[in-house]
């Protein structure tokens, strides 16, 4: 006889909605007291036909107890159950941007070293051009040192041609003396030959050609 309230608890659990199931811990009832009300009302109205009716009340306050309890624990589960599930996905999150983080890293990392590769070639390139810039130097002063030396050269050059110059031109008053000297002595003993030029022009000649030979000899 107690069989056909089982029965009709099985039916009334069937009946329940889905929305009095918590789907965290399953398959404990979220409200497992309703159905049991429902059923026991059923046993109530035969009570007198049910045998140890009043134990079978007890345990159910007993059942009833511990649905409840079972209830109250099952919603922490969900409840921390919930947290936990929201700070792995924290962590998650966490985890993604560390290695979004990493993966910047990285990149800055691997731009570094290409910057470093490049500055290694520019310093390079500077070393090679202050060799250069060494060997030009070297070059311009060597330059500067073979100018200065025909500058030297050239001047005394200029000096011994201003020399050459200043002696030439005393030569010639030199011979304009004598050629002065000539014409006064020719115009003084030799008045008749003042006609005949080319004579005169012969012997003005050979004078001067005289003149220079003796002024030469000295000087070599």
């Amino acid at each position: 006889m107690v069989a056909a309230p089982q029965n009709h608890v099985s039916s009334g659990a069937a009946a329940s909605n889905e929305d009095d199931m918590v789907t965290a811990t399953p398959p404990f009832p979220k409200r497992p007291q309703t159905d049991l009300f429902r059923g026991w009302e059923s046993v109530k109205l035969i009570h007198h036909q049910v045998p140890n009716y009043d134990h079978l009340d007890h345990y159910l306050c007993r059942a009833l107890q511990m649905i409840e309890s079972a209830r109250h624990i099952n919603v922490k589960r969900e409840r921390i159950y919930q947290q936990e599930r929201v700070e792995a996905q924290a962590l998650l999150y966490r985890v993604h941007d560390l290695q979004e983080g990493q993966k910047e890293l990285m990149s800055d990392h691997t731009r570094a070293i290409k910057n470093q590769e490049e500055m290694m070639k520019i310093n390079q390139s500077l070393e090679l051009q202050l060799e250069e810039a060494g060997m030009n130097q070297a070059a311009w002063e060597q330059q500067h040192c073979q100018l200065v030396k025909n500058a030297d050269l050239n001047k005394a050059q200029i000096e011994g041609l201003e020399h050459v110059v200043e002696q030439q031109a005393r030569d010639l008053l030199v011979v304009r003396e004598d050629n002065e000297k000539i014409m006064s002595m020719l115009l003084k003993h030799y008045p008749s030959l003042l006609e005949d030029g080319s004579n005169l022009f012969s012997i003005l000649e050979n004078e001067s050609e005289n003149g220079r030979k003796k002024r030469r000899r000295p000087s070599s």
